[in-house]
């Protein structure tokens, strides 16, 4: 008999968040994310945020545990008129931590893995390490660190992983970004598996069918379960965004919609994705050359995939010389030349784009690979895209921003917006998208859909759980877990609600 203790510090009754606490003879961490609606509860973005360990662990937004973080005991000292002289530095000892598994390079599931000690090893697939790491190089750097100061390790699929008693297996699974990966862990014969985030109707649909293969020949003891997709009752049918008319059922049907809009559509065409669904942006970027035109892609996404081009993930993506590139906004810097022509003018100061200089070092690096500067476009010079509308597709991920900037430049705007991203899970959510419809109905543009989720639906979700029918199912990554006892129809499973932080001892 395994005598387990699991503890949801994270990632119950919300989406994302997650952070599944193991226990046996040591413990093991399922995801380390940071909870949106518990940030959102204490912090608003850029004014109040949290600046050290004892905020997140006020607010809850990362366990009180010893033993777990790299400065957690570090204060400043200062003398008697304020000067920093030096720290107090009490060490907490080391914990039994056998480590943490990261199922994908989402936020709500890595966030908050920089601040770990060193002892504690990292274990996540290859291409989320990348993605990772990439986000960091190009990203605002605070004090919580980035992925270069943790013991970070990319996963074997091959092979079992061993972390003290647990005997770890690696899946790759499909999700709306790649690199996603799921979970079985043994320990003396006990079987708990975790599903990250997945679904079976992306592009690698086939490997979460290969998981949920696996989990059907074996016996599953724990099923640590995403339900993203659950809706409470209240509010299942009355959510624009779940109209099944909006959501598509594979990545196929996004892009021949896709298609078909842009060849009924004589003048611009934009397409707004998730900032890193780099697989949507394959099939966007292929779809449009199959239509001929030339799709226009901001200089992060240009950089990232530049950077995967000499990796395995990065093979079947088109030369890069076949897009043009839309540089970030960049304010200028006055200098006295430059306030020389202001004050000739009357004037003290105006908003201007400096062209290469004071660009990030990521963007300079792009910017010097790039040896026809004619595939560069910066925001004063978005003009040009509606000279010949019909020639492009702008690739977006900020798409509010970009009608900003391209209202700009022109009074007639004339195309059609492709809306491509998850639906959203709340308030906040709800009034990005509001504003974003706002922009879109001042430029005049037509708004349509292409997108299809990157979770499960409700329907394959029950058929996942009961094909496997494990003896006890945990709902995580859902706001609706009392629904997971509506749609399943084996009975026999036992359905676990936990409470955020309240540790459940499981004897199996």
């Amino acid at each position: 008999m395994v005598n387990l203790k699991i503890t949801a510090h994270g990632g119950v009754n919300e989406i994302g968040g997650n952070q599944i606490l193991l226990e046996q003879e040591s413990k093991l961490f399922l995801d380390f994310g940071i909870s949106f609606s518990t940030q959102k509860n204490f912090y608003e973005f850029p004014l109040l945020v949290p600046g050290s360990l004892t905020d997140l662990i006020n607010t809850n937004l990362i366990p009180n545990l010893s033993g777990l973080y790299r400065n957690a005991g570090i204060s400043p000292i200062y003398d008697k008129n304020n000067l920093f002289i030096d720290v107090s530095k009490k060490i907490e000892k080391e914990e039994n931590y056998a480590g943490v598994l990261i199922s994908h390079a989402h936020v709500d599931h890595y966030y908050f893995f920089t601040l770990l000690r060193d002892y504690i090893p990292i274990y996540l697939s290859s291409l989320s390490k990348r993605i990772i790491e990439l986000k960091d190089e190009t990203s605002y750097k605070n004090w919580r660190g980035d992925s270069s100061n943790i013991n970070l390790n990319a996963l074997d699929f091959s092979r079992d992983l061993i972390l003290k008693e647990y005997t770890i297996k690696s899946f790759p699974v499909d999700h709306s970004l790649p690199g996603a990966t799921a979970f079985l862990i043994s320990i003396n014969g006990t079987n708990i598996a975790y599903t990250g985030d997945m679904r079976f109707h992306g592009i690698r649909g086939e490997t979460t069918r290969t998981f949920k293969n696996y989990l059907m020949n074996h016996d599953i003891d724990v099923l640590i379960s995403e339900g993203t997709k659950l809706k409470p009752e209240k509010t299942k049918n009355d959510d624009p965004y779940t109209d099944s008319k909006n959501i598509l059922n594979s990545e196929q049907e996004v892009k021949e919609k896709f298609i078909n809009l842009v060849n009924n559509e004589k003048n611009l065409v934009i397409y707004d994705a998730s900032y890193y669904d780099f697989d949507r942006l394959k099939t966007i970027w292929k779809a449009t050359i199959e239509c001929g035109r030339i799709l226009i892609l901001p200089s992060k996404q240009a950089y990232f995939v530049n950077k995967f081009m000499s990796e395995d993930y990065g093979k079947d993506f088109p030369d890069l010389k076949t897009v043009k590139i839309l540089l970030n906004s960049n304010k200028g810097r006055i200098n006295q030349r430059e306030k020389d022509i202001l004050e000739s003018q009357g004037l003290d100061n105006i908003y201007f784009e400096s062209w290469k200089k004071y660009r990030k070092t990521w963007e300079k690096e792009l910017m010097n690979l790039i040896l026809n500067s004619d595939q560069l476009i910066w925001k004063p010079a978005l003009g040009e895209i509606l000279d010949d509308p019909d020639k492009y597709v702008v690739f977006v991920v900020d798409g509010a921003r970009f009608l900003k900037d391209l209202k700009k430049s022109t009074n007639n705007i004339i195309g059609t917006y492709i809306y491509g991203k998850a639906e959203a899970f709340d308030i906040e959510g709800e009034l990005k998208f509001y504003k974003l419809k706002q922009w879109v109905n001042l430029c005049k543009l037509k708004f349509k859909y292409a997108h299809s989720s990157g979770h499960l639906s409700e329907e394959e979700l029950a058929r996942f759980i009961d094909d496997i029918s494990p003896k006890i199912l945990i709902p995580v990554h859902t706001e609706a877990p009392e629904r997971f006892k509506k749609i399943l129809g084996n009975t026999s499973i036992n359905i676990k609600l936990l409470e955020k932080k309240k540790t459940y001892q499981f004897n199996l």
